[in-house]
């Protein structure tokens, strides 16, 4: 259904988008899904629910975008993250930008609630533009 609007499913598959002559990949890991192995193209980017995906078996993609974590879930001032809903005490990842070898992970903290409730966490949507030197 998804594919009429031209909406790509990335489940467990990549994409290779063109960008002048640079190649860009783009790859999608499904929730508890298979690990994909990046190709060396100019430019990797990782899809995937949940950083601990990521952080278990760290891959050398340039980008890795995910969310789950819901900002941590509990946030204090001057705290930060508190709790998230592992649960995990004071988590070390829980959303905002990190650099892990050469690899930049962002974890947006999303638009969800589910049964988690949030305290103190506000609801985040990120848009971004991949460009300049970062390619």
């Amino acid at each position: 259904m998804l594919a009429n609007y031209g909406i790509l499913n990335l489940k467990n598959s990549s994409y290779l988008l063109m960008s002048g002559e640079k190649k860009i990949k783009i790859f999608g890991e499904e929730f508890r899904g298979n690990n994909l192995d990046k190709d060396y193209e100019d430019y990797n980017i990782l899809l995937v629910h949940s950083p601990k995906q990521f952080l278990e078996k760290v891959r050398p993609y340039d980008l890795v975008l995910s969310g789950h974590k819901h900002g941590g879930q509990v946030r204090l001032p001057f705290l930060g993250q508190v709790l998230d809903h592992g649960p995990k005490l004071f988590p070390k990842y829980s959303m905002g930008l990190y650099k892990i070898g050469e690899t930049i992970l962002y974890i947006d903290s999303g638009l969800g609630q589910s049964i988690y409730l949030r305290i103190l966490d506000r609801v985040s949507y990120t848009q971004g533009t991949i460009g300049g030197d970062m390619y």
